[in-house]
């Protein structure tokens, strides 16, 4: 009778943990998230919005993709 509050404990514990570690986050208009699993390219890339990553295991890197525009002179190829 009382080994479902076991688990009902553990179960809890671990859901506490687990928001603890903030599983959700956002990735804003021109930025793309790279998921890493630990420390190491997982190949999976978050577009704009709202994600899931398990804490502790998985963290996610933002890169901004705006298009950055340099100018340079015809006389100097090679730039200022």
């Amino acid at each position: 009778m009382l080994h479902w509050r076991k688990y009902a404990i553990l179960a809890a514990v671990i859901l506490f943990f687990l928001l603890m570690g903030n599983p959700l986050g956002t990735v804003g208009a021109s930025e793309r998230g790279i998921l890493l699993r630990f420390n190491a390219v997982n190949g999976r890339i978050y577009g704009e919005g709202l994600f899931f990553r398990v804490p502790m295991i998985e963290r996610v890197i933002k890169m901004d993709i705006k298009i950055q525009k340099e100018q340079a002179s015809a006389a100097d190829p090679c730039g200022p």
